[in-house]
C-alpha cells in the first residue's frame, strides 16, 4: 500500500514552480528586468525633479535681481535705498583692501548678509567688492555683489550676481549720489570730451559679439593703429621659411553671400582664412562662438616684407651671375 506520499503525483522538474508555468529562474530575470526598468524611471524623474528645481531657483532669483536692478536705476530710490544723502560710507576706500557690508531696504524687506527674502533666498553676501574711478573726482563705479542660497527643501544652491552702480561721494566718502547700471555702460572719464566702456563686448550690427568691438559692417576711420612697441614685446625672432610660405598666399576676387549696402555689387578683394590658415595660422583667428574665422591682414604685412627682402637677395644673386657670364662672353668674343 502506498503511503499518502506516494500517492501525491509530484512532477520535481524545475519549471514546476507554483501555478504559472515559469521557472524560478525565469521568474528572477523577469523581476530583474522590472527592477531596472523601475531604477531608470526613478533617475529619470529624480533628473526631472532636479532639473525643475534648477529653475524654479533661477526664476525665483532672477525676479529679485530684476527688483533690485529697478531700484539702482531710479537715482531716487537707489540713494534711498543706502540710508538717503551721506547716510552710508563708501568702502574700500584709497586705503582700505576689505569690502564693506551693505544693508538696504527693499520694498519693506531687508537686504543684507545673513538675512532671508521670501521664503526660500538666504542671502549669503551683499557687500561692496571694489571700485574703479569712473570720471569726476568723487564718483566710482562700485561692483556690490550679492551671493543667494536657494533653498528647496533640504537641498540649497549658491547663485550670483553683480550690480555695477555708479556712486559719488563727498569729501568725507558719505555716499551722496547713486544709479545703477547693468555691465554694459558708457562713463565719463577725468576729460569732458573723453568717454570709456567699463563693461564687457561692444557689438554693431550684431547682438552676440565675440570680441571686444565686434563690426558686422564696414569701418570707417583715417587712422588704424597697432601696438608694436619693443617694450611691449618678447621671444622675438625671425620669421622661418617666409617666402616658401608667401608665394602660397592665393588673392582673390570674392562677392559677399550676405551683402551688407556697402558691399552691395562690388567686388571684393582678398584672401580665404582657410588657406591662410594652412600657411600663416598665426594672422587668423576663429570665433569661439560661431566658429567663423577671420584673418587679420596686418599681421601679414611683416612676413610680406620679409618675403620681399628674401627674393631681392636672390635676384640680387641672379643679376651678379649674369653679369660674370656677359663678362665671360665678351671676353671670348675679343679672343
Amino acid at each position: 500500500m502506498l503511503s499518502s506520499y506516494e500517492n501525491l503525483n509530484v512532477n520535481k522538474s524545475p519549471r514546476n514552480f507554483g501555478q504559472s508555468g515559469f521557472s524560478l529562474i525565469e521568474v528572477m530575470i523577469v523581476i530583474g528586468i522590472v527592477a531596472i526598468i523601475g531604477a531608470g524611471l526613478t533617475t529619470m524623474l529624480v533628473n526631472a525633479n532636479k532639473s525643475a528645481m534648477r529653475t524654479e531657483r533661477t526664476g525665483d532669483f532672477n525676479s529679485m535681481v530684476n527688483t533690485l536692478q529697478g531700484v539702482f536705476n531710479n537715482t531716487s530710490s537707489c540713494i534711498t535705498s543706502f540710508g538717503g544723502s551721506g547716510a552710508a560710507t563708501l568702502s574700500p576706500s584709497v586705503s582700505e583692501s576689505s569690502p564693506q557690508p551693505v544693508t538696504l531696504n527693499i520694498g519693506g524687506t531687508t537686504i543684507q548678509a545673513g538675512a532671508k527674502y521670501g521664503n526660500a533666498l538666504n542671502i549669503t553676501k551683499f557687500e561692496f567688492t571694489g571700485k574703479t574711478p569712473a570720471g569726476g573726482t568723487d564718483q566710482w563705479v562700485v561692483p556690490l555683489k550679492l551671493s543667494v542660497d536657494r533653498i528647496i527643501g533640504n537641498e540649497a544652491a549658491p547663485i550670483g550676481h553683480t550690480f555695477n552702480l555708479i556712486l559719488t561721494v563727498d569729501s568725507s566718502n558719505k555716499i551722496v549720489g547713486c544709479s545703477g547700471q547693468y555691465n554694459d555702460f558708457w562713463v565719463a572719464t577725468s576729460i569732458p570730451t573723453d568717454i570709456t566702456y567699463m563693461g564687457g563686448k561692444v557689438g554693431v550690427g550684431t547682438e552676440t559679439p565675440a570680441y571686444e568691438l565686434d563690426v558686422n559692417g564696414s569701418v570707417q576711420g583715417k587712422m588704424f593703429l597697432y601696438n608694436s612697441d619693443i617694450r611691449l614685446k618678447e621671444n622675438i625672432r625671425e620669421i622661418p621659411n617666409v617666402l616658401d610660405r608667401a608665394l602660397k598666399l592665393h588673392g582673390v576676387l570674392y562677392d559677399w553671400k550676405n551683402k551688407s549696402p556697402s558691399s552691395k555689387g562690388t567686388d571684393q578683394l582678398g584672401l580665404i582664412a582657410q588657406e591662410v590658415e594652412k600657411v600663416f595660422p598665426e594672422a587668423v583667428v576663429t570665433n569661439p562662438t560661431t566658429g567663423l574665422k577671420t584673418v587679420q591682414y596686418g599681421n601679414l604685412v611683416a612676413p610680406l616684407i620679409e618675403a620681399i627682402k628674401e627674393q631681392q637677395i636672390v635676384i640680387e644673386k641672379q643679376s651678379q651671375e649674369i653679369r660674370e657670364i656677359q663678362k665671360l662672353l665678351l671676353k671670348n668674343q675679343i679672343h
